[in-house]
């Protein structure tokens, strides 16, 4: 009883709170008709209080962000030239609210004369929206979904990736990136940057041509077994289409929580599926334990801080919490979880500084 009175009073707050801030933004509003950057500086100072009294009040350190949701044309940007085609494959369904793929678009178009962008989609998305992602100068690829999604519909993803990369190996292009429609990368040098760490950090392993690059999120873990994020993938074009035109899953099975040995033996998880069917491909000798999973990293992998690329993801109330979108935070186990393969951790291991203990291997006993 007692309990029920103490959540109805919080929510009675909360609901007071919210419309608390919606009569602070009426003024604000009309302020940003007429005058953008000026409500755009009292927004800054309100949130400016919001930060620092949320600072007084716990022991954590707060900080806000803004991010541009239209296209801006950005002057001076294409002069970054690696003189070669890099292929930015969009994969899934078309975010229409606030012409969020369109806008994706439009930024990457403008990001460099290097870049052909790809969006790969279905047949039944809207023709409108296609017709004006086209003439913002991406080439679109329509795809009829599948009958059998496979688990946690990992085969629409499959359909759609190896759609987009077909089309870029007849476009000739040298990378090729796979990234997500709802998702933005607002750092203009992202693309450059990943061809430039592959020349870098050449393959140790003699069964692979070159590395794959992906990001480090915030559900990954050193000891989660090939759990890597599916976020984003780039690659030289052979190793792109080596990696991603893998056998859909038949199985008609849903995701249930298990151990993430168990996740990495069954190829439970569609990021697991992913990395394990290509370690098959490549007849690669990587087993489920943490040791297989640290030497595949090390021999075939650069994993990166997708924070370095400023990936915006609109999806979730999540995406307000850059201390979780943006860090390296496994909320699942909190024992252990700010270990992960960021970028720093990936050199550490790469150049033999992160050793490998057999004890890490109770950690693959932990839930997904």
């Amino acid at each position: 009883m007692l309990q029920r009175a103490k959540k109805r009073i919080k929510g009675i707050i909360l609901k007071g709170i919210k419309l608390w801030i919606k009569l602070f933004f009426l003024p604000v509003k009309i302020i940003m008709v007429q005058n953008c950057r000026k409500s755009m500086v009292i927004l800054q100072r309100f949130l400016i209080s919001c930060c620092q009294e949320a600072e007084k009040q716990c022991e954590c350190f707060v900080t806000f962000s803004f991010r541009n949701k239209d296209y801006m044309k950005c002057e001076g940007i294409k002069e970054k030239r690696l003189n070669k085609k890099i292929a930015v494959i969009l994969q899934g369904p078309l975010i229409e609210k606030d012409s969020f793929t369109l806008n994706t678009v439009r930024r990457y178009m403008d990001y460099s004369n290097d870049l052909v962008v790809i969006v790969s989609t279905w047949n039944d998305e809207s023709s409108e929206t296609i017709a004006q992602i086209n003439a913002a100068g991406a080439i679109v690829v329509t795809s009829i979904k599948p009958d059998m999604p496979g688990i946690t519909h990992i085969n629409y993803q499959l359909v759609s990736m190896q759609a987009g990369i077909k089309v870029a190996q007849n476009l000739g292009c040298e990378y090729i990136c796979k990234t997500r429609t709802d998702q933005r990368l607002y750092n203009s040098s992202s693309f450059h940057y990943m061809a430039l760490l592959l020349e870098e950090y050449p393959s140790s392993s003699s069964i692979i041509k070159n590395r794959i690059i992906a990001f480090s999120t915030e559900y990954g873990s050193l000891y989660k077994p090939y759990y890597i994020s599916d976020f984003l993938y780039f690659g030289k074009k052979d190793d792109m289409t080596a990696f991603l035109t893998i056998p859909l899953d038949s199985r008609n099975i849903g995701f249930t929580k298990c151990k993430s040995r168990e996740a990495a033996e069954g190829e439970l998880i569609p990021e697991i599926y992913i990395i394990r069917k290509y370690i098959k491909a490549i007849e690669g000798n990587y087993d489920t334990t943490i040791r297989g999973y640290w030497e595949f990293v090390r021999d075939c992998m650069i994993l990166v801080d997708k924070s370095q690329f400023d990936l915006y993801w609109p999806k979730y109330d999540e995406r307000y919490c850059e201390h979780i979108r943006n860090g390296s935070y496994s909320v699942a186990n909190e024992n252990i979880r700010e270990f992960n393969f960021d970028f720093g951790t990936w050199l550490c291991l790469y150049k033999g500084i992160l050793e490998y203990k057999p004890e890490y291997e109770k950690m693959t006993e932990l839930q997904i």
